[in-house]
């Protein structure tokens, strides 16, 4: 019998509605019947809204995405994402190195730039204490331009913001097509759409686990 508590948030709305549906004797004409459907879809509602809010510990059978935790000189890859639907609306961001090592956060009401830029100004302060050096996975050219120094028209106080946090970081960045399959773009691109759905819908964020891994050398 598959976990139910692996279900995704989506489904924990359709679960817990069946639920209430089951409640109504109307619906079966078999009172038995109706006892044990709404007992089991019970279960199985409570079980997955649980860990749709993140009141659960998550249930990780399957390893993480597949893909290098670390450059050859030493760098830790990490994957950076965005996102607001609609554009403006409420939106999301997140960056990613496993399902041990990633976090979250939403707003009720931003565009896909600023949680673009969000993303990255919020990992560089995660890795600030210890200067952990980043070998950033960005699918925002526009956040890799802002990086390079393009000129900042829009969004100028989340720039300067993002620009401060990068000055004298050990960091390099890589443009990588979104939603292409990208192991950990991919693996992003959902931590920002449970975020956003949540917020959406009025849930709390799962804002994960936050920055555990410890430093890493520099090769020179």
């Amino acid at each position: 019998m598959p976990d139910h508590r692996a279900l995704p948030l989506s489904l924990a709305r359709t679960a817990r509605e069946y639920a209430l549906r089951l409640d109504n004797p109307h619906l079966q004409s078999n009172e038995v019947a109706i006892s044990t459907a709404t007992e089991l879809a019970h279960a199985v509602a409570e079980a997955v809204w649980s860990e749709a809010l993140g009141l659960l510990a998550p249930v990780n059978d399957s390893p993480s995405p597949t893909a290098a935790t670390a450059t050859d000189n030493g760098f830790v890859v990490v994957a950076t994402d965005g996102s607001a639907n609609p554009n403006p609306g409420p939106a999301a961001w997140g960056w990613y190195v496993d399902e041990t090592c990633w976090a979250a956060g939403a707003a009720t009401h931003s565009t896909n730039n600023r949680a673009e830029l969000a993303a990255v100004l919020n990992l560089f302060r995660a890795t600030a204490a210890d200067d952990v050096p980043l070998h950033i996975l960005i699918d925002s050219k526009y956040v890799i331009g802002a990086l390079r120094g393009n000129r900042a028209i829009k969004n100028a106080d989340l720039i300067e913001k993002l620009r401060a946090a990068a000055a004298g970081r050990h960091y390099e960045v890589e443009w990588v097509k979104g939603h292409v399959g990208h192991p950990l773009n991919e693996a992003v691109d959902t931590k920002c759409s449970d975020a956003s759905t949540a917020t959406r819908e009025g849930f709390p964020v799962d804002c994960g686990p936050g920055w555990t891994r410890p430093r890493v050398a520099v090769n020179s």
